[in-house]
């Protein structure tokens, strides 16, 4: 499935790195803000829109092992 997203999306990335980019510099020259959540599917350094397991990959955190006890204070709990 991810080889059929990749080659179906493939030709389009030049398109759309041209209009990120565009919309960079637009909010940057009307001094707007753009929204955190766009903000995070655009990659930083080349203007490529983040795609999972296309152009990024995804990592997911497991839960910490343990809770967490609370301070002994005077040697009481």
């Amino acid at each position: 499935m991810a080889s059929d997203v990749h080659s179906i999306s493939t030709p389009l990335l030049p398109l759309a790195r041209f209009y990120t980019k565009e919309m960079r510099q637009m909010a940057r020259k009307s001094v707007l803000r753009v929204s955190p959540h766009v903000k995070r599917e655009i990659c930083k350094i080349c203007s490529t829109p983040l795609m999972p397991g296309v152009s990024c990959t995804i990592r997911i955190k497991g839960k910490a092992h343990g809770k967490r006890l609370p301070k002994k204070t005077n040697g009481q709990l």
